[in-house]
């Protein structure tokens, strides 16, 4: 499975729960995850709303996004467990980033 990640990539999801989530809502001036992943692609995401947020790695599928590894979510190490519609998008976490130079 490729590792992937684009800028300025973020939709909408109405999905409750802890599970995968699937893709509703585009922005305008974003690109989708369907015009930039594939099938069996990871990425670093995040999922945000007015109360909660999780920040991870998980792999794209057919319009959802499994949520694989959590990083830190406002639930500590956990899932959140969505309540709202919430955003998701790519990200780069600072947990995983690499500095070449002070």
């Amino acid at each position: 499975m490729p590792f992937r990640l684009r800028d300025r990539v973020k939709q909408l999801t109405a999905t409750t729960g802890t599970g995968t989530v699937t893709f509703s809502s585009s922005f305008d001036s974003f690109q989708d995850f369907s015009g930039v992943l594939s099938d069996g692609d990871a990425t670093y995401y995040v999922i945000s709303n007015s109360n909660q947020f999780e920040i991870g790695q998980g792999t794209y599928s057919g319009n959802t996004l499994s949520r694989d590894v959590v990083f830190r979510s406002s639930s500590g190490v956990s899932n959140i467990s969505i309540g709202t519609e919430s955003e998701v998008f790519i990200t780069y976490p600072s947990e995983r980033s690499v500095h070449i130079d002070n």
